[in-house]
């Protein structure tokens, strides 16, 4: 029984012997038991991919879920980066465009010089005058005229045919009469003299003479009119219009070159409001007045009804006229009209 007990007590040794064994680290290592891997033998976390198809492989794990934040500020798109075009090589020549048609400055540039240019050949002028005024404010009255001018030296007559001032004679020579204006008396014209009675002789710029026209006769005739456009096409274009070909019933059949002006506040006489003044030019070729400002008009600004401020309109022109030294005496006024 003793020896039982003995045989018990070795084999129990032997077997406690054996399992401190198996966990030595070194060549005495026991090898690994079935289904064991050591710790040294566990793959890395990403292996290699080895060469070669690999049948059934497996998926990576997904990545954390990221912690929920509060959503950002929305943002304006932003435009994207300006690129710059690489240079490229030379193009053919390119076929030059129709030319432009003239610009309205240029337009009205040559109105002013044809009108200068046609009133340098005129050495005398005739024509019926239609026009109205207002002068200090006082109502302006239809007045039809005829109108004979000589260009140098200076000489005017005139003599009212219609019903305001009929039978008026007003002539201007201050090259032989002095710078006076000599006048025959119109109807309606004064209280103090009878009409067709010869008046005083006066200055043209005595209020007398002045009170009857918004200009001074020094200025009368399509010529000052003429110097006037082109002194405002040189100094202020910008008021100029060049508003196109139109046409007018004074004027039937006639083509008409419109260009209009605005007039500033206070600029003229009567015209604290300014205006716009409208000049016609004579475009037919073989007119006698072709090229001059035949119709000038000026209308207030802002006024309702529009109101009319002045009126010109030369017809019937015959340029030249064929005057004479005797058309511009004062032994002419008064005469009796066959």
């Amino acid at each position: 029984m003793v020896r039982g007990s003995l045989l018990v007590l070795l084999a129990a040794l032997a077997v406690g012997c054996t399992n401190y064994r198996s966990r030595g680290q070194g060549p005495f290592a026991d090898r690994p038991r079935k289904g064991f891997t050591p710790p040294a033998a566990l793959p890395p976390v990403n292996p290699p991919t080895p060469p070669g198809p690999v049948a059934n492989p497996t998926p990576p794990p997904p990545p954390p879920e990221p912690l929920a934040a509060a959503p950002a500020p929305s943002r304006q798109p932003e435009l994207p980066p300006t690129t710059v075009a690489p240079p490229t090589g030379p193009r053919p020549p390119v076929v030059a465009a129709p030319p432009a048609p003239p610009q309205a400055a240029n337009t009205v540039a040559k109105l002013a010089d044809t009108a200068t240019k046609r009133w340098a050949t005129i050495d005398t002028f005739e024509a019926k005058l239609t026009r109205r005024e207002v002068v200090r404010g006082a109502a302006a009255q239809t007045e039809e005229v005829v109108l004979q001018l000589r260009r140098e030296p200076y000489a005017v007559y005139m003599r009212n045919t219609g019903e305001a001032g009929r039978g008026r004679e007003v002539l201007y020579n201050p090259s032989r009469h002095e710078d006076k204006v000599h006048a025959i008396v119109g109807e309606g014209d004064s209280r103090l003299y009878k009409a067709g009675n010869k008046a005083p002789s006066l200055s043209p710029d005595s209020p007398l003479v002045k009170n009857k026209s918004r200009r001074s006769i020094r200025d009368a005739g399509p010529g000052t009119a003429v110097a006037l456009f082109a002194r405002l096409v040189q100094t202020s274009p910008a008021d100029l219009r060049h508003v196109g070909t139109v046409q007018r019933p004074e004027f039937p059949g006639v083509p008409l070159e419109l260009v209009e002006q605005t007039v500033r506040p206070g600029a003229e006489p009567d015209a604290e409001r300014g205006g716009v003044r409208s000049w016609y030019f004579d475009a037919k070729a073989d007119s006698p007045s072709f090229g001059l400002p035949v119709l000038m008009t000026l209308v207030e600004a802002g006024s309702n009804p529009p109101r009319e401020l002045e009126y010109y309109c030369y017809t019937q022109v015959k340029a030249p006229a064929g005057l004479t030294d005797a058309d511009f005496g004062v032994e002419r006024l008064g005469r009796p009209r066959r």
